[in-house]
């Protein structure tokens, strides 16, 4: 038997204030980095038209700013 862990998701407006910017900014990073594969901001995933921020991806990308 596999046990599946609930991973957190946030929305776009959750995750700005999370880490205090601005919705938007979130957006663009999100266009921007799929036009040219860059690394401007978590990555988030898609759920049908949804986008959703994991936890753990904004705490590895912050992990990643402290260098």
């Amino acid at each position: 038997m596999t046990t599946a862990t609930a991973e957190k998701f946030l929305t776009t407006d959750e995750a700005a204030t999370l880490l205090n910017l601005r919705p938007g900014l979130l957006r663009e990073w999100h266009y921007l980095d799929k036009q040219d594969g860059g690394n401007r901001g978590p990555k988030p995933k898609k759920f049908g038209r949804l986008v959703r921020y994991p936890v753990s991806a904004i705490d590895a990308w912050l992990a990643q700013q402290d260098h």
